[in-house]
């Protein structure tokens, strides 16, 4: 027994040691468990919003998904910023109006509803229109000009329908002889009239897979023959916002380059409104935009906004050179990393840790060798009765 006990304080001692210098001197406990706090008092502070252009660019799915791993450690929650796109107006509804009101022999209606109509295409380069329905605005506005103010009046606009729709013929059953004579006739000028070739000259930065041109509601590529005067022509290519205009021809070759304007990611009182509230410390934004330049394709741009001063740190990666992933992961470390566990004020705590532990070894040591000592001859055998130190 009494060894026993001798034993156990020694090992008491030992186990102090042991125990309390390892976990001193590896902080990994305590810097976890400083880091699960940090995180979880950042995670109602910090908020990740993720932005892309409208539409289902490319690399979307992957720039998100890393985005959301890479901003999920440092314990931000993640919102998704919408993409808004104008809807296209409606214009075939108020063209078979118009049309009805030519019908019903109702010609000043017809050519109000007409000239706002016209209104509507310019601005839009022909809406959804195709071919037909752009040159039936100017045919019905031409004949019931024709009705109500003679053939000078409706020749402009007669002639800009055969221009739109050169192959129409018109059906002598449905329409005034007068009418059918006067469209014939502006027809057969157009067919005797030089054509050109319109290119629609896109933007380096912008790939032709990625963008569609209509010329008077017709798909085309980048070159297209047209007749000389004006034309509707419409573009959208992905990552821009769409645009859309009125093109004069005048020579036999004629470039336009449309002046497209990249998507912009929400800024100011729109990201607060997308962060949602409480209002957070920090907001991380990860936007996927077009690459700027020569080149085309996409970055990944990364800003990291402090609240309520207004502290911004920003940059960029472009997608590509490197997998999606650890191009949005390495940037998102870069402007936003994660809090790591302040390493020195554990590590302080050793010489106190080693010292404890040694002091514990010695007076379990100690505490041994007195207990354990032999004042009496080792050959004595028997009942030594109770011992007196």
């Amino acid at each position: 027994m009494i060894h026993f006990a001798a034993m156990r304080a020694t090992l008491c001692g030992l186990g102090v040691v042991l125990l309390a210098v390892p976990a001193v001197a590896d902080p990994s406990s305590t810097a976890s468990s400083t880091a699960s706090s940090t995180a979880s008092s950042t995670a109602s502070s910090t908020v990740a919003v993720y932005w892309q252009p409208p539409g289902t660019p490319a690399p979307g799915a992957g720039a998100r998904d890393a985005f959301a791993k890479a901003t999920a450690r440092v314990g931000a929650r993640l919102v998704d910023a919408p993409a808004h796109v104008a809807a296209a107006p409606d214009l075939t509804t108020p063209l078979e109006t118009a049309k009805a009101a030519y019908t019903h022999f109702a010609f000043p209606d017809a050519i109000a509803r007409l000239d706002e109509l016209q209104r509507l295409v310019d601005a839009s380069g022909g809406g959804g229109l195709r071919a037909r329905g752009l040159s039936e605005i100017f045919l019905y506005r031409g004949l019931a000009r024709l009705e109500t103010a003679g053939a000078e009046a409706a020749w402009d606009d007669l002639v800009r329908a055969a221009r739109l729709d050169p192959g129409r013929v018109m059906d002598p059953t449905q329409f005034p002889p007068r009418a059918f004579a006067a469209f014939k006739r502006a027809a057969g000028e157009v067919a005797a009239a030089p054509r050109a070739a319109l290119t629609i000259a896109l933007p380096a930065a912008v790939s032709p897979a990625t963008a569609a041109v209509r010329v008077d509601g017709r798909a085309v590529s980048d070159t297209t023959s047209v007749a000389l005067g004006p034309h509707f022509v419409a573009v959208a290519a992905e990552g821009y916002e769409p645009w859309a205009g009125v093109v004069s021809v005048a020579g036999e070759k004629e470039s336009f380059a449309p002046p497209l304007r990249a998507y912009r990611p929400p800024s100011g009182d729109d990201l607060l409104a997308i962060a949602g509230t409480p209002a957070p410390e920090r907001i991380i934004l990860g936007a996927l935009v077009p690459a700027s330049g020569a080149a085309a394709g996409w970055r990944f741009v990364v800003s990291s906004m402090t609240l309520p001063d207004g502290r911004l740190v920003s940059d960029a990666v472009t997608l590509g050179d490197v997998p999606t992933r650890a191009a949005v992961g390495g940037l998102v470390e870069k402007i936003a990393p994660a809090p790591r566990a302040p390493e020195k004020a554990a590590r302080r705590w050793l010489p106190w840790a080693i010292a404890a532990g040694a002091a514990a070894l010695a007076i379990g040591a100690g505490a041994t060798l007195y207990i354990t000592r032999d004042k009496s001859s080792p050959n004595v055998v028997g009942n030594l009765g109770s011992w007196q130190p």
